[in-house]
């Protein structure tokens, strides 16, 4: 088991983000992890790189979303 000084700030956050979608009304597509690895690049980065750009675009994250192409 590996903890770091932020993991339960960013397991609150990951269910924060899931629980807006579902407030949203958005349906929830993705799984738990996605929103795990969005909270964990927030709290940790200046920005967040993937090539799924589009699927968190909607959450409300505090940092960009870029594609790599775009970093």
């Amino acid at each position: 088991e590996v903890r770091t000084s932020r993991s339960l700030r960013t397991v609150k956050r990951a269910g924060e983000l899931y629980s807006k979608m579902l407030r949203a009304q958005r349906g929830v597509q993705r799984i738990l992890t996605d929103f795990l690895i969005a909270a964990q690049a927030e709290a940790t980065s200046e920005c967040f790189v993937t090539w799924n750009k589009e699927d968190y675009d909607h959450l409300g994250l505090r940092i960009r979303v870029l594609r790599p192409n775009e970093a």
